[in-house]
């Protein structure tokens, strides 16, 4: 996170020809402590202008601002990842399917739980300080697609791929868009963990995000007939499920302990 952040400052500061803030501002920016855990990737127009207004005294308005966003992050983090985490067996020993499918159904939810809960136990420890951090999940299993999934989950680091890497490689101005869309994807898996399971759960989620890109269209028109054709909410429900079975389904490269396993 430090490292991102510094990128996107030094990328920023330079492209755009930005002054120079004084040194104190800029390691305030660059070590902000509440985001460097978990994030979220602040950006220089973000936080930098936050941070050099930023005074002493705090104000009880803040406080009462932050501290509910704290207790919020806390219970996911505390009560829920953590009780979800001793509902899971070891391993997946014995290759029993629904052992297997049950963990990381588990998994999909302690991992949001985990990282949301830190991103709003920042999100609140920042207000508490006057500050305004992105809010970096919003409810990303409620996504009706892969697409609106990465717009939704850990927003501040897909932003950040798409601005300074996919926009970088010519983005979908080029006809090579796809390819541009799985070199991004198996950059972000290579940054969650090194080894194969996560370039393979990035070319994962690469390969759904090119295929809703490819069948954008025809989908569209698909909705545009069965939400007239049939009950809005319930399309919306199949639309969300559908989206979620996926991301679970990717969790497994997560949880696993190895590509082979």
């Amino acid at each position: 996170f430090y490292t991102f952040q510094i990128i996107g400052f030094c990328i920023d500061t330079i492209l755009r020809n930005q002054p120079m803030p004084s040194f104190v501002d800029y390691m305030n920016f660059g070590s902000f402590f509440p985001a460097i855990v978990a994030g979220p990737i602040e950006r220089r127009d973000g936080l930098l202008p936050q941070v050099q207004r930023m005074d002493l005294p705090l104000s009880s308005e803040d406080w009462q601002l932050g501290i509910p966003y704290v207790i919020l992050g806390l219970f996911f983090k505390l009560v829920m990842a953590d009780n979800i985490a001793v509902a899971f067996w070891s391993d997946y020993a014995g290759n029993n399917a629904w052992v297997v499918w049950l963990n990381n159904l588990l998994f999909t939810f302690r991992i949001y739980f985990d990282f949301a809960g830190y991103g709003l136990t920042a999100y609140g420890i920042a207000r508490c300080l006057g500050i305004t951090l992105r809010m970096n999940f919003i409810s990303p299993y409620t996504a009706g697609n892969i697409t609106e999934f990465w717009r939704r989950w850990h927003t501040s680091l897909t932003l950040w791929f798409r601005d300074y890497i996919y926009f970088s490689l010519g983005g979908s101005r080029t006809k090579r868009w796809a390819l541009n869309i799985l070199i991004v994807f198996t950059i972000s898996g290579i940054w969650h963990g090194a080894g194969w399971k996560f370039i393979a759960w990035g070319c994962f989620h690469g390969c759904l995000t090119i295929g809703g890109t490819l069948f954008g269209d025809k989908i569209a028109k698909l909705t545009t007939w069965l939400r007239i054709n049939t009950k809005a909410k319930s399309w919306e429900l199949f639309q969300m499920t559908r989206t979620f079975l996926l991301c679970c389904f990717g969790r497994i490269f997560f949880r696993a302990s190895s590509l082979s396993e």
